[in-house]
């Protein structure tokens, strides 16, 4: 009776340590660092007997199914980041409608710094606003921006030229790389004491050759 007895207590106590009772966290596991980690205590339990053969193969066939189903959420996401960010680079580098109707224009031959420029929207931060880099040839660029600025009727900035005026009498400047300003050229609808505009509208060649095409809806601009 004795040895019944032992039997007996030996059969529950291996089926509570092997099946009875055992929870997996398959379901809430949101990431792959949460997929490993179950993965990882998947096999403590294995080893240490607290989880029949048969749970642990239906947790496993569980977890593949969440890898599956992680990566495929991944991958879509990654994608998306992607396919988002060749659509910002489109509409960084093209013209919004309200830029076109100040009579401005691309350069042709010159490539975008997407890094360096960037567009605002009215229904994101409250106006519209741009800031276009490109690279190039110091005098191909210079011929850019006398088109670009042609049709959007600016002309030279008469502060810039003043400044360029006094390097080329002789006074110095501090901070200043004199010798670079000096082939800088700004067209502008503007001058500083502008205030009755709608629009701010510069196109600017640096000594390095990069034009830059700005454009800010001023009134809206101090509507915020």
């Amino acid at each position: 009776m004795k040895k019944y007895f032992f039997v007996a207590v030996f059969a529950v106590s291996f089926l509570a340590l092997t099946g009875c009772g055992h929870r997996n966290n398959v379901g809430s596991i949101s990431d792959l660092v949460g997929l490993q980690n179950e993965i990882s205590a998947l096999t403590e339990q294995i080893l240490s007997w607290t989880v029949s053969p048969e749970d642990a193969e239906t947790t496993l066939r569980q977890l593949q199914a969440k890898y599956t189903q992680l990566t495929e959420q991944e991958l879509k996401d990654s994608f998306a980041s992607v396919e988002k960010t060749i659509n910002d680079q489109k509409k960084i580098g093209s013209l919004p409608a309200w830029a076109q109707q100040q009579g401005l224009t691309l350069p042709v031959g010159m490539k975008l710094d997407a890094a360096l420029s960037k567009q605002t929207r009215v229904n994101g931060t409250g106006y519209d606003s741009l800031y276009l880099v490109y690279q190039g040839d110091y005098d191909h660029a210079l011929q850019e921006a006398a088109r670009i600025a042609s049709g959007a009727h600016l002309s030279i900035s008469q502060e810039l030229q003043q400044a360029q005026n006094l390097l080329s009498g002789g006074v110095q400047i501090s901070g200043l790389d004199t010798q670079s300003l000096a082939k800088w050229v700004i067209y502008t609808n503007h001058n500083l004491t502008d205030t009755k505009i709608n629009y701010l509208i510069s196109v600017t060649v640096d000594g390095d050759g990069n034009l830059t095409i700005e454009a800010t809806n001023y009134q809206q601009m101090n509507q915020k």
